[in-house]
C-alpha cells in the first residue's frame, strides 16, 4: 500500500508512517496437522477395532469356560472313575467318581501320572495301547488298579483320544468302571459249575436241568443210560420230547 493509503487507513499516525507486513508460509504445518489428525483418526478406529476383537474373544472364552464348567459338574455326577491326562500321562482331570472309587482327592491326583498312581496292570504293554488309541481314537479292556488303601480293584477301561481344536493329539480321556464284585460273582459262578459238574459227571443218577421255558440245558452221562439218548440230542429240546410221560409227570414241580 502507500503513504496515502497508509494515512487514510491510520489518519492518527500521519502519512510519513511505513508499514511492513511479514507472511508465513503454513501449507506444511497445516498439512502435517491434518496427517496428524487423520493418523489419530486411523489410531482411534484400529483400537476400536481391537477393542471389539478383544470383547468378542474374552465372551467366546467365557463362554467356553462356562461349558467347561458345566460339563465338569455332569462328570462328576457319574459313579465312574473319569479322568484325563495329556500323552506323558500327567493327570489334568480327575472326576468326584473318580475320587470316590480309588480314595485320591482331585488335588491329590492332578499332576500325578496315572498308571505310577493307580499301580495299573494292563493286558498287554501300556506303549502298545497308547499306539492303538492314537491309530484308532479308542481302547476297551479291563485293567487292575490300586486305590489308595492298597486294595486292588478290577476295573472295565475305556480309552478315547483327546485333541486339540487344531485336531493334534492332546491326551486320552479314560472312563473307568469297577466290576471287582460282578467278576468275583462270575468266578463264584464258574466254580460252581464246574463242582456240579464234576459231581454230575460221575455220578450213577440221571442229572437233567432246564431253563425257565422247559429247555433242556445240561443231561449227564447217568441221563444218557437211563433214558438211552446222548446229550447231543437231548440238549435244546423240549423236556416233554426228551422224557417219557411217565417219568416227565413225576418229575414236575408243584405249581
Amino acid at each position: 500500500k502507500t503513504s496515502a493509503d497508509a494515512a487514510h487507513l491510520y489518519p492518527s499516525l500521519g502519512p510519513d508512517r511505513l508499514f511492513v507486513t511479514m507472511a508465513v508460509d503454513v501449507t506444511a504445518r497445516k498439512q502435517a496437522e491434518a496427517d496428524l489428525r487423520k493418523m489419530n483418526e486411523g489410531l482411534e478406529q484400529r483400537i476400536a477395532e481391537r477393542t471389539t476383537e478383544l470383547t468378542r474373544a474374552n465372551d467366546a472364552l467365557r463362554r467356553q469356560s462356562d461349558q467347561l464348567r458345566e460339563q465338569a459338574t455332569l462328570l462328576d455326577l457319574v459313579r465312574d472313575g473319569i479322568l484325563v491326562r495329556d500323552l506323558r500321562g500327567t493327570i489334568v482331570y480327575w472326576s468326584a467318581g473318580a475320587a470316590d472309587m480309588y480314595g485320591w482327592t482331585r488335588k491329590d491326583a492332578c499332576g500325578r501320572v496315572s498308571h505310577d498312581l493307580l499301580g495299573a496292570e494292563y493286558p498287554r504293554a501300556r506303549a502298545e495301547i497308547e499306539r492303538h488309541v492314537l491309530e484308532t481314537g479308542d481302547w476297551e479292556g479291563e485293567v487292575s488298579q490300586r486305590t489308595r488303601n492298597g486294595e486292588r480293584v478290577l476295573v472295565a477301561s475305556r480309552w478315547t483320544l483327546t485333541r486339540t481344536e487344531r485336531g493334534t493329539p492332546e491326551g486320552f480321556l479314560e472312563v473307568n468302571r469297577d466290576i471287582t464284585s460282578r467278576k468275583i460273582a462270575q468266578d463264584s459262578l464258574r466254580d460252581s459249575e464246574a463242582r456240579f459238574r464234576a459231581v454230575a459227571e460221575t455220578a450213577i443218577e440221571g442229572i437233567v436241568s432246564v431253563d425257565e421255558t422247559g429247555i433242556i440245558q445240561y443231561w449227564n452221562p447217568g441221563a444218557e443210560r437211563i433214558f438211552g439218548r446222548p446229550a447231543s440230542e437231548a440238549i435244546g429240546q423240549p423236556l416233554a420230547t426228551a422224557m417219557p410221560d411217565p417219568l416227565l409227570a413225576s418229575s414236575r414241580l408243584p405249581d
